[in-house]
This record gives structure tokens, sequence and C-alpha cells, in this order.
């Protein structure tokens, strides 16, 4: 049955990803309400004229890929200018404190990084003529044009899933018409049953006797996927999917179960063209097992939910994530002081709660996000607690960010930049705390590029400095990129 499972799923999602590939109709220019006959058919005439490969699929995928052009490096490089920097850092451990300045500045096509400690000072210097010249002497940088089939998106998915087929064989068979869909008009909703979805599988897979197709729809237990259209565009695209999970027959104690539910929704304008949509997706999973041995209980019991809500459009970005997974766990625990075995029941907890916002009319960019765990054990007499709590909470603008991230209400990481006009002025923190105070270690750095004279003895050392050139292009020559 596994094995079966795993053939059927892919046909399943051939299946919908061949109805989630269907183009939208571009030939009317006005938006008067059509009528029932005039909707079924044109959608009739879009799945009837659907035509499935491996191909088609992958260049679905990526249609919304740009593909990339050559990449002047030289220009990007000749566009580099560094004002005069100033980095004062600041370390701090318990009462101790210790301080140096760091510098940074451009002399044509040279930049230098120096810094003062305890009045010793040491001048880097990064060449970008030798870069330039290292890259006109390798040739043009050109990145891979995904246009051209270079990735084989339908290969990683199934590679992922761990199933081995030639998908071109299935997706031949797969042939839609009007009658596969039960029509609403009021709603102009087409629905894809699970009634269907099974005569579907059963067709491509060449499966006849009826003890296997009440198998698979068994396997498939609650499905349906509903697709919005109203003659002119594909608006939504909504999957149900709660299957019967398979349980170990040895243990009649154990259970699972999973939910999937996601909703795509999309408008457009007079043109075709979407202008915003939103896609809400649910999933909750659920787990346990338990059984007895040797005088001990042994259980295991995993529930699982995630939220995720993301809306778009052409000035907004809006996105949202709830989750949380929560493990109990009844297990003997072996007490070597006292060589015997005690009952030990635990419970572990990570909740996770995100929302993003972008505004591209106001470029903004908020992000707050809170992420809790929790883990409590009682083993004989003797418990245990731990919880852990991170804020993270950052605000961005285009001349100013703010960002913010504390552990158990103790702030860890602080970044406040601003510029206006030309001037920049930062100030990051970052802080370790230890079991006493004596041990908290406070690290600041204050950057600023408004009116900063370099040292007259780091100047000095320009002639002297440490060239970094060479080995920063080997560093980049040693990456490896898989496409």
């Amino acid at each position: 049955m596994r094995k079966n499972a795993k053939y059927v799923f892919s046909t399943v999602l051939a299946l919908f990803l061949s109805v989630t590939t269907v183009s939208c109709s571009k030939d009317e220019t006005k938006r008067k309400e059509l009528g029932e006959e005039q909707i079924k058919e044109n959608f009739s005439n879009e799945v009837t004229n659907l035509s499935l490969s491996k191909d088609s699929v992958n260049e679905a995928i990526q249609s919304v890929v740009t593909s990339s052009k050559e990449v002047d490096v030289n220009s990007m490089l000749d566009s580099i200018h560094i004002s005069n920097a100033k980095a004062s850092i600041t370390k701090t451990i318990g009462e101790k404190e210790s301080s140096y300045d760091a510098y940074t500045w451009q002399k044509e096509d040279k930049i230098y990084f120096g810094s003062e400690i305890e009045e010793k000072s040491t001048v880097y210097l990064l060449d970008l003529g030798t870069i330039k010249e290292t890259i006109s002497n390798a040739g043009s940088v050109e990145l891979p044009d995904v246009g051209e089939n270079t990735i084989d998106y339908v290969d990683l998915i199934l590679s992922s899933l761990d199933v081995n087929i030639d998908l071109d064989q299935y997706l031949s068979k797969i042939k839609f018409s009007l009658n596969d869909f039960e029509f609403d008009y009021k709603n102009k909703t087409f629905t894809f049953t699970k009634e269907k979805l099974v005569e579907k599988v059963s067709e491509v897979l060449g499966i006849t006797d009826a003890t296997t197709k009440t198998m698979i729809s068994t396997y498939l237990g609650e499905f349906s996927f509903q697709i919005g259209y109203d003659g002119y565009n594909f608006n939504e695209y909504k999957l149900v999917l709660k299957p019967n999970l398979p349980v170990g027959s040895f243990n009649p104690s154990s259970s699972s179960s999973l939910s999937i539910e996601a909703d795509l929704k999309l408008t457009h304008n007079l043109s075709d063209e979407v202008t915003s949509s939103s896609l809400t997706l649910d999933v909750n999973s659920f787990s346990s097992s338990s059984f007895s041995y040797g005088g001990y209980n042994y259980s295991n019991e995993t529930t699982s939910t995630l939220s995720f809500k993301l809306e778009s459009t052409i000035d907004k970005v809006n996105m949202s994530i709830d989750s949380l997974n929560e493990i109990k766990k009844e297990t003997p625990s072996y007490d070597y002081e006292l060589d015997i075995y005690n009952q030990m029941t635990s419970e572990e907890s990570s909740k996770v709660n995100m929302t993003v916002a972008q505004d591209n009319s106001k470029k903004t960019l908020k992000v707050n996000g809170n992420i809790e765990q929790s883990y409590s054990s009682k083993v004989g007499e003797k418990t245990e607690e731990y919880n852990d709590k991170v804020v993270l909470a950052l605000d961005a603008s285009e001349n100013s960010i703010d960002l913010s991230i504390k552990n158990n209400d103790k702030e860890v990481v602080s970044l406040k930049a601003n510029k206006k006009d030309e001037a920049l002025s930062a100030e990051f923190t970052y802080s370790s705390y230890g079991e006493d105070e004596s041990l908290n270690e406070v690290t600041k750095v204050v950057i600023t590029n408004d009116n900063v004279t370099i040292p007259s003895s780091l100047i000095d050392q320009e002639i002297s400095a440490i060239d970094v050139t060479q080995e920063i292009i080997d560093s980049l020559g040693n990456i490896e990129i898989d496409l």
C-alpha cells in the first residue's frame, strides 16, 4: 500500500499542477457578466485544449522567472564610492571596558580600512583596480538563463518525494472535459470532486478493479479542488485535502491525521493582469502511539498546526505566520545512582508568530515576530522546566532602520540607523548575559560618515598597507554554486 500510495500521490500532484497551469483568456475587453452556458463553454474550451507534459509544467514554473542578463561587474565596481567613515567600538565585560576606533576611506580605486588599538595602528587595502583587471582577464560574468529549461523543477519535486517515474507517460493520459467538474453558477465555481479524482487516477494508472479503487478512495479521505472562473479569468483555487494516513497494524493504539486547506484568490483588471492576490494555508496534523512493556507505559503524542496568510497588491504585501508544535511523551527513565527505573513524563512546545508588512509606495518594511519554546519533565519527584522566548521587531524605511531582538525580555541585538542626505549614523549593540552581571558582555559599535577626518597616523601607512585583495579574490574563486 505504501508503494502504491507513492504513485497515487504523484498522480494527484500531476493532476493538481495540470489544472493550475490553465491560461487566462485575453480576448474580452468588457467585463459584463456572462450567462451560465457561456461560462461553461469558455471553461470547456480552456480545459479540453489543455496539453500536458513535463516540459509544459517546467515552462509554467519558469514563466514567473525573469531571464538574467549579462552582469557588468566593472561598471558596478566603478560606481563604488565610499566616503570617510568612522566606527567606534566599545566592549564591556562586567565592569571592565575597552574601546578603539576603526576607519574606512577611499582614494581612486583603493579602499582602506584602518584601526587604532592601544596606540598601535593597522591599515588594510582593497584594490578595486586589481579586481577589475582579474575580471577582465577571466572574461565577462554571465548568469545562467533560466528561460532555457536549465532547471528541471519537476524532477526536483519528484526527487524530494522519493519518486522515480516517467511523468510524461502519465501526463499524456490526463485529459479533462466539462463533465469532470461540478458547476455552481451562483458562485462561478467549478469543483473537481474526490470521485472524479479517483476516476482520473485509475485511468492514468490503468486500474480497473473496484477493490483497488475503493482503497484509493479510502486513502484520499476528504478531497475537493474548487476553481473560481467567471468566463474571463481564473480567480480562485481552493484545495481541501484530509487523507486517511496509514497506521502501523502492529500497534492498534496508534493514530494519525492530516488536514490541508489552501485558498488562492486573484483579482484582475480589464487587461487581465493580476492586480492583487491572497493566499491562505492551514495545515493541521496529529499523531499518537502508546503501549505498555515491562510494567511501564510508553506514549508519544504530537500536535502541529500552521496558519499562513499572504495578501499582495501592487503597492503592499502583508504576510502572517502562526505555528504551534506540541509533543507529549511518557517513557521510563533509568536512574544510574539508584539503579532503578522511574516513569518520566515530558512536554515540549514551540510556537512561532510572525507578521511582515511591506509598503512599496512608502518604501517601508515592518517585521514583528515571536518564537517561544518550553520544556517540562517529571521523573519521580524531580521536576525540570525550561522556557525561552525570542522577540523580533524591525521597522525599516528608505532612510532609517530600527531593529531589536530580545531573548526572555533582555535585548540581545539592537540596531538604529538613520540617513539624512549623504550623512549616515548608526548604532549597533550586541549583548550576551552570564549567570551573574559580572559575566555580561556588551559590544557597541557607533558608525558615522559625517565630517570624518582620517587620523594622520593611518594616512601615513597607506603605502605599507596590508593588501587583502588577492586573498578575497582567491576566497571568491573557491565558492561553488550548484545550479
